[in-house]
């Protein structure tokens, strides 16, 4: 009786700790210097202006504007925005959008 007694408590006590432990939530990876620019890029008023002319014009158009020029030449925009220091505006044929990138 002793034994059973001894077993029913060591299953008790034993139990808990057979439960499934939650999955560990993973690390958010940092992000790569390119992502990272491209992200803050996105933020840019002026890059996102740059880009709804560029595919305005293209959706409009039919093709790409040949230079970004192109885009105040037919009035999808007043003026091309300055960049930032260091920066240059620079077309990304892969995702068909103007992206900042260092000069």
């Amino acid at each position: 009786m002793k034994i059973h007694l001894v077993l029913l408590l060591l299953t008790v006590l034993a139990a808990p700790g057979c439960r499934k432990k939650p999955a560990a939530t993973p690390a958010t990876p940092s992000p790569t210097p390119a992502e990272a620019s491209g992200a803050a890029a996105q933020k840019d008023p002026d890059l996102t202006a740059l880009n709804a002319a560029y595919k305005k014009f293209w959706r409009e158009q039919g093709s790409p504007p040949a230079k970004l020029d192109d885009l105040v030449t037919r009035k999808y925009m007043p003026s091309i925005p300055v960049p930032p220091p260091g920066k240059k505006f620079n077309v990304d044929w892969s995702k068909m959008e103007v992206t900042l990138v260092n000069q």
